[in-house]
């Protein structure tokens, strides 16, 4: 711009050098008249400036790329064919109760492919940070390069596997198998009812150990090949919602159908009445919650855990990590996920009832490693 009010000011100061008979005739500013010489020079002088600045934008713009791409490398994980996912999802085998409506029995057996043609593969920037790294790790705090396939190497293939989304969908296929219609109750999404039931048979009480599938009562079998799990009818509003957090949901009940480590010899003859206490003296076997403590937001109420890798601690991490993954479908909401996140990470404590802080451990990488096995033996 200033190049150009200066060519204006010499033009004017050019033509202030006039005959008398120029004045007589006609007002001074009829003299400044510009002739088309100066017209063309005043349009390229405009025009070399806006390419110019368009250029330096350019490479402002370039530079700043070239620097995020050094900064956040891509990482994929989990890219499965088409063809893979399909024919290990179109061998799943539910039993799904005929209360439920055809409409909610097509959601449910939907979702599967749903999740899959959203988020074929996870994509990941190298140590990117997030709205809930913000809230967990001080901002002053040098948190290390890690990229986000060493936390995957680490955590994610021990708790699933390395096939990705499927990995997750196999998990669930795995641990439940027969899914009951649940009264609604906008507090309880869903129920694992199958642990309780064979843990119920195990000590010896096979008349508390049945569930009613339609009109029909069976006995329950195996806790994970035929884990039952109750689902509200507000858990099918979810998954037209938003697919991801009704597959987080079944995550947290699928965790729930695995006793690990076996199942104690204490915790039969707390079921027997043998041993006294208000809560089961063991927990690792269906991963039962905690009550909260007092000063806890849900204080009183089975809401929480003692272990990071229980069923708060895993439907965390997969929040977590669909947090963290590249975002640009229309059900990805950052805050929608921060916020269920930051709710599940407070129900995570130590024995002390202190929080464990899970996010500042995972970054680190020193979260301890998940312990998924699972038998159904009674154990010392």
């Amino acid at each position: 711009m200033w190049r150009i009010l200066i060519y204006i000011a010499v033009v004017a100061i050019a033509h202030g050098v006039m005959p008398a008979r120029a004045l007589s005739q006609g007002s001074f500013l009829d003299t400044l008249q510009p002739s088309p010489e100066d017209v063309e020079d005043v349009g390229r002088i405009i025009e070399e400036t806006r390419r110019e600045a368009e250029q330096k934008e350019e490479e402002e713009r370039n530079r700043k790329n070239e620097a995020l791409k050094k900064e956040k490398q891509k990482y994929t994980f989990g890219n499965v064919p088409e063809t893979l996912f399909e024919n290990k999802v179109n061998k799943f085998k539910f039993s799904i109760d005929p209360n439920f409506s055809k409409k909610e029995e097509e959601l449910f057996l939907n979702m599967f492919h749903r999740v899959y043609r959203i988020l074929p593969r996870f994509v990941f920037y190298r140590n990117a940070r997030d709205l809930i790294d913000a809230e967990y790790i001080d901002p002053n705090e040098i948190v290390p390069d890690i990229s986000t396939s060493e936390m995957f190497k680490k955590y994610f293939s021990a708790a699933f596997g390395p096939l990705g989304m499927v990995s997750i969908l196999e998990y669930i296929h795995n641990n439940m198998r027969i899914i009951l219609k649940k009264k609604k109750n906008k507090n309880v999404i869903a129920t694992n009812v199958g642990m309780t039931l064979w843990q119920n048979k195990v000590s010896g009480f096979p008349n508390e150990s049945t569930y009613k599938f339609g009109n029909t009562t069976y006995r329950i079998g195996s806790p994970t090949r035929g884990g039952v799990v109750s689902l509200n009818p507000l858990f099918f509003e979810i998954t037209e919602e938003n697919v991801f957090n009704a597959i987080t949901t079944l995550v947290h009940e699928a965790r729930h159908s695995q006793c690990t480590g076996g199942l104690p010899n204490i915790l039969v003859k707390w079921f027997r009445s043998e041993i006294g206490g208000e809560d089961p003296p063991s927990r690792k076997c269906g991963h039962s919650h905690i009550k909260c403590p007092p000063g806890h937001d849900l204080a009183g109420i089975y809401a929480c855990d003692y272990e990071p890798w229980g069923a708060y601690g895993l439907e965390a991490f997969l929040s977590y990590i669909l947090l963290r993954s590249e975002c640009d479908w229309e059900q990805c909401d950052d805050n929608q996920f921060a916020a269920n996140v930051s709710d599940l990470m407070s129900r995570i404590l130590k024995p002390d009832h202190s929080p464990y802080h899970y996010i500042k451990e995972l970054r680190f990488l020193k979260l301890p490693m998940p312990d998924m096995s699972h038998t159904e033996r009674i154990v010392p």
